[in-house]
């Protein structure tokens, strides 16, 4: 596989797009060479366990799973169902219930 500068580019916005949704890029399990994956970043996506595979693919496989994801937030976001601030406190409540969890079990 050729990587041109055009590659390069699709690959920092897909980087970028990732990260702004929360995911990072991560070496596949799948053993596909071309293959990318991503992972939830951090505490971004507190549902999900740091390592936990959530997609993988080709570049244009993963941009298309980005788009779609952020489809669906804007759309949920368009009929009133969500908010920015109504998904921070969804995050943010099952950080602390993990939190909670951890200090229990360590008593």
């Amino acid at each position: 596989m050729t990587i041109g500068y055009n590659t390069i580019l699709r690959l920092n916005r897909a980087a970028e797009n990732a990260k702004s949704l929360g995911f990072k890029f991560g070496p596949t399990r799948v053993g596909v060479s071309d293959a990318l994956s991503l992972y939830p970043n951090d505490e971004a996506l507190p549902n999900y366990t740091r390592d936990a595979e959530l997609f993988s693919g080709e570049l244009s496989q993963v941009e298309s799973f980005l788009a779609g994801v952020l489809w669906s937030r804007q759309y949920l976001t368009m009929l009133g169902l969500v908010s920015n601030s109504k998904i921070d406190r969804k995050e943010q409540n099952v950080r602390n219930r993990k939190l909670l969890a951890l200090l229990n079990k360590v008593e």
